[in-house]
């Protein structure tokens, strides 16, 4: 609800997004820098991601071809358990 009322993506635009670039969930949660769990949330609403996330995914949908330019970090297993 709160991300309605914030005016953040829904768990529907996230997983268009993240689609529309090709990019399974552990693929997408790699470019972003955040775990697989974490962006698995995002799309089934478990959690709320930050502002800084919504507008990179907002950039990403309007330029598919910024993620040539976007980074991953390696994802520390200890991080997601």
């Amino acid at each position: 609800q709160l991300r309605f009322e914030k005016g953040f993506l829904t768990d529907l635009d996230i997983k268009r997004i993240r689609k529309k670039l090709g990019l399974n969930q552990a693929e997408m949660a790699e470019k972003l820098g955040v775990g697989p769990k974490t962006f698995t949330r995002y799309e089934n609403l478990k959690v709320r991601q930050s502002k800084a996330m919504d507008n990179l995914l907002r950039v990403l949908d309007e330029y598919p071809e910024a993620i040539k330019v976007v980074k991953g970090k390696a994802v520390d297993v200890k991080e997601e358990q």
